[in-house]
């Protein structure tokens, strides 16, 4: 039980120590100035852009703990962007999400309360396979939570400010675009607290900064400065206000056709994981089920009356 009662503050300890950052920092005002109504008071918080409905805003709302995401935090996420663009239900109708974290940082992962309070069960259980089974069950379950950024059916813009650790390098690499403040600092964090990153970061970031640059962020835990990481490739662009810039990258996908944006975002993220071949197959199928929109239509009689003029 001792060992137990210490890991908080061992894992802070590892989590403390790349935290000498900029002031940077995004406040509520600022934000709500924007236009930005908010639809709830929670930890995660879910707004629409007053100028344009059909983009959303989910702000991680936790900055005491420098939004760090306890576990009820980590379902409302995932309950959160299950809903975002199906065919029925509140959120129907959105075309683009902005990911942002309030206040100076953007997300260091895992609140470390919720990471003892399951260790607790683990080490507590009677029975070592029912422990086992738990911890399983909670790591798949986590595994999730950040997979629903890549699975949500509209493009996803993340908008980071300062401190990007541990779970919130997993949350990047699941978006579809992402900027950053000059400021921004990326580790992935999790060899320094001896854990093997299993959120998703050691499957994802190779495919967006290669597989050298990967192996040196997640086996030396270093700290990665904004500039280095879009050069790497991990961020679009480094900008003053990367929320603002969310906001408007945001826009201009909501404007786009929904379902080439839809399918050209399932293409994507499909051709990651697979062959040429099966990739291609893959966007015949689609093309071929959802290419005579009403977008197209449209576009192709525009296109018509504009040649006979």
């Amino acid at each position: 039980p001792s060992v137990v009662m210490m890991i908080p503050r061992i894992i802070s300890a590892g989590l403390a120590r790349p935290l000498a950052l900029g002031t940077s920092s995004i406040t509520q005002q600022r934000l709500f100035s924007r236009g930005l109504c908010s639809a709830a008071s929670s930890k995660i918080r879910v707004s629409r852009l007053e100028s344009n409905s059909s983009v959303l805003h989910v702000q991680l709302s936790n900055p005491a703990k420098m939004n760090s995401l306890d576990l009820d935090m980590w379902t409302q996420f995932k309950s959160t962007f299950e809903s975002i663009g199906r065919t029925e239900g509140e959120f129907s109708d959105v075309k683009a999400v902005v990911l942002s974290g309030e206040g100076k940082h953007f997300c260091t992962g895992m609140d470390v309360t919720a990471f003892s309070k399951a260790m607790q069960t683990v080490l507590g259980s009677d029975c070592p396979a029912k422990g086992r089974e738990y911890l399983f069950n909670l790591i798949t379950h986590l595994q999730e939570c950040v997979t629903v950024l890549e699975k949500c059916p509209v493009p996803v813009v993340g908008a980071v400010q300062g401190a990007c650790l541990g779970g919130a390098v997993d949350m990047v690499c699941a978006t579809d675009l992402c900027v950053a403040s000059p400021d921004a600092v990326v580790c992935v964090k999790e060899v320094d607290i001896a854990i093997a990153a299993d959120m998703g970061t050691l499957q994802r970031l190779a495919s967006l900064v290669g597989q050298r640059v990967a192996n040196d962020w997640a086996m030396t835990a270093r700290k990665v400065t904004a500039d280095e990481a879009t050069r790497s490739g991990f961020f679009n662009r480094i900008v003053d206000d990367p929320l603002q810039e969310a906001i408007e990258t945001a826009c201009l996908l909501a404007s786009k056709p929904s379902s080439a944006l839809r399918g050209t975002k399932r293409a994507l993220v499909y051709a990651r994981d697979h062959s040429v071949e099966q990739s291609l197959e893959q966007i015949a199928t689609w093309n071929s089920a959802t290419m005579l929109s009403n977008d197209l239509l449209r576009i192709a009689a525009s296109m018509a009356q504009n040649k006979n003029k």
